[in-house]
């Protein structure tokens, strides 16, 4: 099946269907539950980046080229700041900010030999008190 959904009408289990679309985010990404999709494991259908073009060139009635140029400045932007080790701020969506990993001592998982793993920068989502609040309705 892989990051396929499926609909079957001989496939019902209680987790299968939503009724309404639902945001699913995994290690910084975000995808959406279609409905009728059936979901295996951690699988979710990603929100890519021509999907997302097109959606935005649906909602804002401009050619999906322009959509497409203005989204590449953007993220080229964004970039550019985490790069330097600045923060991005997406309003009520979250923020993105550069996070300093220290190094530190593990295991090689197939021979059990201890190792250093080096210091490095990673991105981190920090999601901002409305999108917590959208996921996790009272």
């Amino acid at each position: 099946m892989g990051g396929e959904a499926a609909t079957s009408p001989d496939f019902d289990p209680p987790h299968a269907y939503q009724k309404e679309p639902l945001i699913c985010g995994l290690a910084g990404f975000v995808g959406i539950f279609r409905r009728g999709a059936v979901i295996t494991g951690e699988e979710c259908l990603m929100l890519t980046k021509k999907e997302l073009v097109r959606l935005m060139a649906e909602r804002s009635d401009l050619p999906q080229t322009v959509v497409e140029k203005s989204l590449n400045v953007l993220l080229d932007i964004y970039r550019e700041q985490l790069a330097a080790g600045e923060a991005v701020v997406l309003g009520d969506l979250g923020r993105f900010q550069i996070k300093e990993r220290a190094a530190r001592a593990g295991r090689n998982p197939a021979t059990g030999a201890a190792i250093e793993i080096p210091a490095r920068k990673t991105v981190r989502f920090q999601p901002g008190k409305h999108l917590v609040e959208q996921l996790n309705p009272a």
